[in-house]
């Protein structure tokens, strides 16, 4: 096969890839995200995540809940970020943090390697779970503001 040739099969590929929307190709790239609120009982997180695309608006998780969402990969292009927030309860300081809660423009980072990306909120930061068999891991501290 000629570097031509090659070229040209890669860029179908590419094209497939892209605008193929056969089910075949929703399942293998469909996703799920859930963030966990596992702060302090009584205590309640906001949370507002949004691609290019989508805007999933503000949400408040109680204690112990999650908030989750579905979607369907456009390999290096989608991208899901979140802002989370809470008030420490003895402080009375807001704590938050901002996140990528998906990046499919970094195919090697761990918060991609999962079907299920779960992210749990602790009162000393926010882990990542990119499969069940996996442990979780801190990949966030909270910024406090005042106090």
């Amino acid at each position: 096969m000629t570097i031509s040739s090659r070229a040209v099969v890669l860029i179908l590929l590419v094209i497939l890839i892209y605008g193929c929307s056969s089910v075949f190709s929703m399942m293998l790239f469909k996703k799920h995200v859930y963030v966990k609120n596992h702060i302090l009982p009584n205590v309640e997180m906001k949370l507002h995540c949004a691609s290019r695309d989508d805007n999933l608006g503000d949400h408040l998780v109680p204690y112990g809940q999650d908030w989750s969402w579905t979607f369907y990969v456009k390999p290096l292009s989608t991208l899901y970020w979140c802002n989370l927030e809470w008030v420490n309860p003895s402080t009375r300081g807001l704590m938050t943090a901002s996140f990528h809660a998906y990046d499919a423009g970094h195919p090697l980072k761990d918060v991609n390697d999962c079907d299920n990306c779960v992210w749990w909120a602790f009162a000393d930061g926010l882990y990542h779970q990119s499969r069940g068999d996996k442990p979780i891991k801190l990949k966030y501290e909270w910024v406090v503001h005042g106090n």
